[in-house]
């Protein structure tokens, strides 16, 4: 059985059900390492069980607006400990740097782990290389998504080993109400950021409630630096808006199966796991172009909306609200298409991968 080391920015919830999965497979030969226990940005706090894991004691610097982890001597005891077999690296932090080139000197097989896709990219020309250096190198990458796959193709060519393990939740745990139970109409989870477009929402809300002569619901869960400004933008008197703030998920289900849709306006994304959870609770899904969400599991005019021109987005939003049955297909169709999107085809993905490089 080889042994596996998986290093990693933080603990997440939607991560914990994989590692779990996987450690059933590898059992003690899979180590989990994170650079920090939390970053300074995230409300949520998870305490990693089912799996062998270690929280490095990283020092932290600032470059420009990013806060920035590094652990080199903890890092490298570790491994001269651990002594993997396999190093999977998620991301391009010095410290995952150095762990790629610790690696190759100590012969571990390499697999990169990454979740992004071209579009989701904000790189300068030296972030570049060092992707293509270590693209070029590596023994394997995984990634959730097909966007991701064309990623890694484009950085380390058509000859590049790469395997799917898909983000997923848990799905059976989410609930589903019937349209007539629901009260929020357009819901939106996540940071409070600019790049997730907080205030497209309500201006989307503003107009549709304009066309449908009717006042509509709008609820805003998450945490993040637009959060004030928020909670103090005028609305017409059509509009309800609910600011709530970051929740934990046992109280997150809840709004889920309360809402009409999920309203994800991303300018860039890499996946979005708040869709996952939307679609679970049989919430179609409104979003962009700019997540690689939008170019498999959402799917245009079936499971939810995908949209460049918000005008023409609101023609075809006018027509769906009043259609329930259009509606209520879309429903059924977001809950049978995530069940493929579960922790069985996550794990396998990540053991086919080490498989491959340890044969």
């Amino acid at each position: 059985m080889p042994r596996v080391m998986f290093i990693t920015n933080m603990p997440v919830p939607y991560r914990e059900r994989l590692h779990q999965g996987v450690a059933q497979y590898f059992e003690d030969d899979y180590l989990v390492v994170y650079l920090q226990q939390r970053e300074f940005d995230r409300s949520w706090n998870v305490n990693s069980s089912g799996y062998s894991s270690k929280v490095l004691n990283s020092k932290r610097i600032k470059i420009k607006n990013r806060e920035v982890y590094y652990s080199f001597l903890d890092l490298m005891s570790l491994m001269s400990s651990f002594k993997p077999d396999v190093v999977i690296n998620c991301g391009f932090s010095p410290t995952n740097v150095l762990a790629y080139i610790y690696s190759k000197c100590i012969g571990s097989k390499h697999i990169i782990f990454t979740d992004g896709w071209l579009g989701s990219e904000r790189l300068n020309f030296v972030q570049k290389i060092i992707r293509k250096l270590i693209y070029s190198k590596t023994d394997a990458v995984i990634t959730p998504s097909l966007m991701g796959e064309k990623l890694a193709y484009h950085y380390g060519g058509s000859d590049l080993h790469v395997f799917r393990s898909c983000l997923f939740v848990d799905n059976q745990s989410y609930n589903v109400r019937p349209l007539n139970e629901k009260d929020i109409d357009f819901l939106f989870v996540g940071r409070l950021i600019p790049s997730k477009n907080p205030d497209v929402v309500i201006s989307i809300a503003e107009r549709l409630s304009l066309l449908i002569r009717k006042p509509l619901h709008v609820a805003f869960v998450g945490d993040g630096p637009l959060l004030d400004k928020l909670k103090s933008t005028d609305v017409t008197s059509s509009l309800r808006v609910s600011v709530v703030g970051f929740m934990e998920l046992d109280y997150l289900r809840d709004y889920y199966s309360r809402s009409k849709f999920l309203l994800f306006p991303v300018e860039y994304e890499a996946w979005g796991i708040v869709v996952n959870e939307a679609m679970a609770s049989g919430v179609p899904v409104i979003t962009t172009p700019g997540t690689a969400v939008s170019f498999e599991l959402v799917q245009d005019n079936e499971n939810g909306l995908i949209y460049d021109d918000v005008d023409e987005l609101l023609s075809r939003l006018y027509r769906l609200m009043m259609n329930a049955e259009w509606y209520q297909k879309m429903s059924k169709k977001c809950i049978q298409d995530i069940k493929k999107y579960n922790e069985k085809e996550a794990s396998e993905g990540i053991v086919s991968a080490v498989d491959m490089v340890s044969a």
